[in-house]
């Protein structure tokens, strides 16, 4: 077997990561001093690192950078990109039904009111049935014109009120 192949196999012992029999398997004497040599290496560096000493910080002073990043990360707004599906279609109805309103309101000013309006007047009537003869004339209770057509065979032919 090639010596990184077994250094591999190695690592992987002493990491935990290989079952018993494959530990097993690995074992050769084909590079057995170099295996020994970075084995022991390994060991080294192990005990080195375990030995050291690492500088803990307070926990008032952890527990103050903690709450130090949560007020800077809820101070953050996230960005929000435009487009027409985050619109608020609530404000947007809102101001489409005002729209309307102000258009009926609109064309509501610019109508006549019924004061101003013109009152309808009948100058004449041309009737087309010969010899007939038309009477016109507005009704004081109600204000509404009448016009009567009158023929000579048959006397009052109908009555039409405008």
């Amino acid at each position: 077997m090639k010596l990184e192949k077994q250094l591999e196999q190695l690592s992987r012992k002493r990491d935990g990561e290989l079952r018993p029999h494959e530990a097993e398997l690995g074992q050769g004497a084909e590079h057995a001093a170099e295996l020994a040599e970075a084995e022991r290496a390994w060991t080294e560096v192990g005990e080195l690192l375990r030995n050291q000493a690492i500088p803990v910080p307070p926990a008032e002073v952890v527990w103050n950078n903690v709450r130090r990043e949560l007020r800077q990360i809820s101070g953050r707004r996230p960005e929000r990109k435009v487009s027409v599906f985050d619109w608020n279609w609530g404000w947007l109805a809102a101001s489409a039904i005002v729209l309307i309103l102000l258009g009926f309101v609109g064309v509501r000013l610019m109508l006549p009111t019924t004061a101003d309006a013109a009152i309808p007047r009948v100058e004449w009537v041309e009737a087309e049935l010969p010899g007939s003869s038309a009477m016109v004339y507005e009704d004081e209770a109600s204000g509404a014109v009448v016009i009567w057509l009158m023929t000579p065979e048959e006397g009052t032919v109908g009555e039409a009120g405008i």
